[in-house]
């Protein structure tokens, strides 16, 4: 541990830095599966659609932690792009349901497939256990979080 630094600071520290290594992972490889030019931000609205189903623009504004005009733009820009559509719902006509088109999942896929490499290669030196406890881990944190 770095002096001066508490347990939960080292976690934080290594997470961001675990994050930025991913990031930076991804830039270069862009091209590869960015088909659309979505760009970092709308790779994780697409994402986080994609893994909630059909999800009012609220949730969405709120998992990624941005401003509401940024993520409504966003999100016409998609849809005029064929990525996602809007419907009301029909629970709350004053509520916007978003999904993915085919267009929107087949972009997903890609980001899911380039990911999956890059994160593969991040933990390449951890064995399969290791690799399973972690996940498990993550899991759990994450489920904690969605509570």
């Amino acid at each position: 541990m770095k002096k001066g630094s508490t347990e939960p600071t080292l976690l934080a520290l290594n997470i961001d830095r675990l994050m930025r290594r991913i990031h930076a992972e991804l830039q270069p490889r862009a091209a590869d599966f960015d088909h659309h030019q979505v760009g970092p931000l709308g790779g994780m609205l697409l994402l986080t659609i994609g893994e909630r189903g059909s999800v009012d623009i609220q949730s969405v504004v709120a998992a990624l932690g941005r401003d509401k005009s940024q993520i409504s733009r966003l999100i016409q820009r998609f849809e005029r792009k064929g990525l996602l559509t809007r419907e009301t719902s029909p629970t709350d006509g004053r509520v916007s349901l978003l999904s993915l088109t085919k267009s929107g999942r087949d972009q997903v896929e890609s980001i899911k497939d380039v990911l999956t490499v890059i994160v593969d290669g991040l933990f390449n030196g951890l064995s399969r256990d290791e690799k399973a406890m972690f996940a498990a881990i993550l899991e759990r944190v994450l489920m904690e979080d969605e509570r």
